[in-house]
């Protein structure tokens, strides 16, 4: 790649004004090229443990993000520098499907590769409750499984759920800009 040629002005002063000073020419060294990276983790939970939960459209809604990201990511990362995960109940294999443990994992995953160059997107589609009073209020992302929205036990919220504060741990030890 070669330099660029460009045009600044030796008064800012007049560059500032809009007056034209005298135009010195100098080449741009560019920096060095840094790949940047894409990781993104769509999650849709529309199936639940408890039937009377379900809902119609998470799992579309996460899988069309995640294609409609990853068409735009190709063009402006390329295809070898994206990441993108597919977490829904749509999904037949286990470890594709939007557990507490996938979930965590996806997150755990990208703390480990990622770096403060990149770019990190995460999306959750389904269910979610607050739960607590005052400071200790969250809010937690129901998984599959859940037979109801009631989270008022704490093994259900430490097993079922995942929490605000959880989320913000997981992404917290992420490198690259959310």
């Amino acid at each position: 790649v070669s330099p660029e040629i460009i045009h600044e002005y030796e008064d800012e002063a007049s560059s500032k004004a809009g007056r034209q000073g005298r135009l010195k020419k100098g080449k741009r060294k560019r920096s060095k090229s840094v790949t940047h990276k894409l990781f993104a983790l769509f999650v849709g939970t529309g199936k639940y443990r408890g039937s009377g939960m379900n809902l119609k459209y998470p799992e579309k809604d996460a899988t069309m993000m995640a294609d409609a990201l990853k068409a735009v990511g190709k063009n402006l990362f390329g295809a070898q520098n994206l990441d993108v995960r597919l977490l829904t109940t749509a999904e037949t294999d286990t470890k594709k499907m939007p557990s507490k443990a996938n979930i965590q994992a996806a997150l755990k995953d990208f703390a480990q590769k990622a770096t403060a160059d990149d770019v990190c997107f995460i999306y959750f589609s389904g269910h979610g409750d607050n739960w607590g009073q005052g400071a200790e209020a969250q809010f937690y992302y129901l998984t599959k499984d859940m037979i109801s929205n009631d989270i008022s036990d704490a093994a259900i919220r430490k097993t079922q759920t995942i929490s605000s504060s959880e989320i913000s741990d997981l992404t917290n030890a992420i490198a690259c800009k959310l």
